[in-house]
This record gives C-alpha cells, structure tokens and sequence, in this order.
C-alpha cells in the first residue's frame, strides 16, 4: 500500500519482480523438479535487471505445505512438481516482494490469492494483486 504514485523506480522494480513471478510461474509445470525451477529463478533475476545473488536474500518459496513451503526450493530439492499441487514463490527485491498462492491445476496455475475488490493487473494471462494506491 502508498498514498502516492510512487517513483518511476518503484514502479519499474514492481514491473520487474512481477516479471521473475511470471518467469518462475512459467517454470512451474507438471514433471519440473524443484531444483530446474531454482535454476530458472536465479536467471529471471538477472534477466530481470536484479544482482545475481539477489535470491539469496530471500528463500524464494516453494510448495506450500505443512511447514510454509514444504520443501523451500534449493540446488538440492528435487521433488517433481504434480498438477493439484498448491505453490507460494517468494521474488524479492529492493523495497518490492510478491508472496502470493497459486495451485496447479489441468489448465495451468490458477491464482489463490486474488481477490476481486482488490485492484490488480494481467501478467501474462493471470490476474496479479497490485500495489493498493491510497
């Protein structure tokens, strides 16, 4: 939430964590192993314009489970992603995060966390929760 605009650089960092979302949600498909899918989101930050290490800042989610994210994604977690599944990746950057649920389902991910009296935008085809202006 603000009660401005917000600079042209906080806007272009939540354009641009929204796009390593998109890239990480693009990765998440049935038969992906976690650890392709951490590969995959080491290079959106990049690709993305964010440090090579910023996914060390924070862990970057998982599959959503008993324990928060069950198992947190890493180099070494290799279990195989399934349709059903539910899914909370965590991008961060500078002064911008996205935490939000998703579930896999036959037709692809469908957001959990959108809610219709919240004000959001498409990003490659899914509604995403914006950043409430006040």
């Amino acid at each position: 939430m603000r009660f401005d605009a917000g600079t042209a650089e906080e806007r272009d960092a939540e354009a641009r964590i929204a796009a390593v979302e998109a890239d990480i949600f693009d990765a998440t498909v049935p038969g992906a192993r976690l650890d392709r899918i951490f590969t995959e989101i080491k290079a959106a930050y990049v690709h993305h314009g964010f440090g090579m290490d910023q996914w060390e800042q924070h862990h970057q989610g998982g599959p959503a489970g008993y324990a928060g994210r069950d198992p947190r994604v890493t180099s070494s977690a290799t279990d195989t992603v399934v349709p059903g599944q539910t899914f909370t990746w965590n991008p961060s950057g500078p002064r911008v995060k996205i935490e939000d649920t998703v579930q896999l389902t036959e037709s692809g991910l469908q957001v959990l966390t959108v809610d219709p009296r919240w004000p959001s935008t498409a990003v490659n085809g899914l509604q995403r929760p914006v950043t409430l202006q006040l």
